[in-house]
């Protein structure tokens, strides 16, 4: 008998909507490095995107719709395969880190050797993997649940710096404040290091639009996400020019730039010379504990959010079928997650993810621009679509034309073979597509296999 398809669950609420973004957005980057960060007024662009097209898959539907099935068959290519899973490779990467460093600090390298290092890093950065693939096939609701006391984990942190800079400035000192980031040398000096400075920022600022993989998951999608976004995006702002106006009571700018953990240094600077300052050998214990956390909570938003992906990409046919398959109880996508989570861990231990970001991300901006372009493209073509939410077409045009900076800069300034790479297995996914989109080939004994699996994981066709 075949198995009948069936639909995501509608699980997320507006809550759940605003932590998705919030705890995605916020992920180490705002402990460790906060120097390179910029408001993402492209979110608008989603809110009018994701109001026309609510289903599942972001930017893979709105490239469909706005600039034809190969554009978009391209990006879901690169998103299951690439983009994805070196994004939750190296948050959790991250995770792993911190959450190893204080035991590192406190035994030292007497006990911990590099090699030692380099096996334990990776092993919890499977696990952790792992882990968050079990949770997101358990259940949406449980995912959702981590992703909500997560993201009030770090909100709680963040309050506490935030308090601890308001009692600084309460006391009179705010030297570093008056002198802000003059005295800082200015080093981009040219378009690709202003390219790739940008690519490091972003890359930490990433999930302006991480809700709209999951419209068929949201309560009342219209709403929420509008709320959402409207609410969570200037959340994000605010929280970091807080978190950073704290920083800088305590810390000069030189300081805030050269910290490979700021909350560690500020927090020690903060307890020195006082009566506390005992407090201070317990801060990079709970500071690590903190930044953890944080990655933990953005890598499971990574994962929930691109699994989606892969699942619309397939109910379309670009992508293999078993990939649209849904569990019949729980209704989560679990090939979709299986997936990423091999693919993931497959760079874990193969390839140093940190030095893909760069190469990767001026990719991931073609796609950002090909989504504004879209926003643009479909005021001709879909004139007469419904808009919920009308973005001012100024702002997509001027979005479209900084990707266009964004992806060219670094190559034309500082070309070198790694682009070619990364360009090369884009065009490697035209193979495919032409036998198994276009052509409609199938591998024999593909459905056998399709409908065994189907019987053994309890899964259907989902819709």
């Amino acid at each position: 008998m075949e198995a009948q398809p069936l639909h995501l669950k509608r699980e997320l609420g507006l809550g759940s909507g605003i932590t998705m973004i919030i705890g995605t957005m916020i992920g180490s980057g705002i402990f460790v490095s906060p120097g390179g960060v910029l408001q993402r007024s492209g979110a608008m662009s989603y809110i009018e995107l994701g109001t026309m097209f609510p289903a599942s898959g972001a930017d893979y539907i709105y490239l469909m719709q706005g600039l034809g099935p190969f554009v978009g068959y391209l990006y879901a290519w690169m998103n299951t395969f690439v983009l994805r899973p070196v994004a939750g490779a190296v948050i959790c990467q991250v995770f792993a880190l911190y959450l190893l460093q204080p035991f590192y600090n406190h035994f030292g390298s007497h006990t911990f050797t590099e090699d030692l290092k380099w096996n334990l890093e990776k092993g919890v950065t499977i696990l952790a993997l792992i882990a968050l693939c079990v949770i997101n096939c358990c259940s949406v609701k449980m995912a959702s649940w981590l992703q909500n006391v997560l993201t009030v984990a770090k909100l709680i942190a963040i309050a506490l710096i935030v308090a601890g800079g308001t009692y600084h400035i309460a006391m009179g000192e705010f030297e570093y404040l008056e002198q802000g980031f003059d005295q800082v040398p200015n080093t981009t000096d040219s378009a690709s290091s202003i390219a790739l400075a940008f690519y490091s920022g972003l890359w930490s600022y990433d999930a302006w639009n991480n809700l709209n993989f999951v419209m068929e998951e949201l309560h009342d999608p219209l709403r929420n996400l509008n709320l959402s976004i409207l609410i969570g995006i200037p959340l994000v702002t605010v929280i970091y020019v807080l978190v950073n106006i704290a920083y800088l009571t305590v810390l000069s700018p030189s300081q805030v730039l050269r910290s490979d953990a700021v909350v560690v240094t500020w927090g020690r600077l903060f307890f020195k010379d006082t009566s506390y300052e005992f407090l201070g050998e317990y801060v990079p214990w709970v500071a690590s504990g903190f930044v953890a956390l944080s990655t933990f909570g953005a890598a499971n938003g990574t994962l929930f959010g691109s699994s989606r992906v892969s699942f619309a990409a397939a109910r379309e046919g670009h992508l293999p079928e078993i990939l649209s398959y849904i569990h019949s109880k729980q209704r989560t996508p679990i090939p979709s997650l299986i997936l990423f989570t091999i693919m993931a861990i497959g760079l874990v231990l193969t390839s140093d993810t940190y030095t893909m970001i760069d190469f990767f991300s001026f990719v991931a901006w073609m796609f950002y621009g090909g989504s504004f372009l879209s926003v643009i493209t479909l005021r001709f073509t879909g004139a007469k679509l419904e808009r919920p939410f009308r973005i001012w077409i100024v702002i997509p045009i001027l979005l479209t034309f900084i990707s266009v900076f964004l992806v060219l800069a670094p190559i034309i300034s500082d070309p070198q073979k790694e682009y070619l790479y990364v360009l090369a297995f884009m065009a490697s996914g035209v193979l495919f597509y032409v036998p198994f989109v276009l052509k409609k080939w199938r591998i024999p004994g593909m459905n056998s296999f399709n409908r065994k699996i189907c019987a053994v994981c309890s899964l259907s066709p989902g819709e």
